[in-house]
């Protein structure tokens, strides 16, 4: 019974993280560029695009200056332009299930962004320009390729939790991550028999 009562617990302290108390929650969503068609762009803040079998982030999204919350999960997305750095008032951006090996440079400037979701893409490495993303309190990286994370990640104050399911991590790389960030909750797999 004890075992229930905290995976309870646990599950509904991961909803609370993602959903509760966010203001986009109850933003005016929009389910397709089509549909904001008759919409004057500056009042788009919620855009979800999912399975639109997207190659490329859509140029239309630069007109959208004051979105907050963007979903572009299983298209086939293989990079982030370096216009991404207009979209700056973005707190989540939901980028699981694409190509994307890398982030660049200009992406660190979004530093309204809370929620980072780039679970199942080809992430290989984390580097230290993470830290400029100071407002980050959900990094979702499950199912990637990483093979390693920096240690600057400790600079992320506000990180709340941090996902590493289905990635390959020993476990002197699992403590190594627990010991620099031991206030955030860590998701990880069992520890692989793995060197690096």
């Amino acid at each position: 019974m004890n075992l229930i009562k905290g995976l309870i617990i646990v599950l509904m302290f991961s909803t609370n993280l993602l959903v509760s108390q966010n203001p986009w929650f109850d933003l005016a969503t929009y389910n397709s560029l089509k549909e904001t068609k008759e919409v004057d762009p500056l009042e788009v803040q919620k855009l979800i695009l999912k399975g639109e079998k997207l190659t490329k982030f859509p140029e239309e999204l630069r007109a959208f200056k004051n979105l907050k919350f963007l979903d572009l999960t299983k298209n086939k997305i293989d990079h982030i332009p370096s216009w991404i750095n207009e979209l700056n008032q973005l707190e989540c951006l939901i980028l699981n299930k694409n190509d994307i090996d890398s982030l660049p440079q200009e992406f660190y400037q979004l530093t309204s962004l809370k929620v980072l979701q780039l679970g199942s893409n080809q992430v290989s490495v984390i580097t230290k320009d993470i830290v400029q993303l100071q407002n980050l309190e959900v990094l979702d990286l499950w199912n990637n390729d990483i093979s390693h994370i920096s240690d600057d990640i400790k600079k992320l104050e506000k990180l709340k939790r941090l996902d590493l399911r289905a990635i390959l991590f020993n476990q002197e790389e699992q403590d190594r991550l627990r010991s620099l960030i031991p206030n955030v909750i860590i998701d990880f797999d069992p520890p692989c028999n793995c060197s690096y």
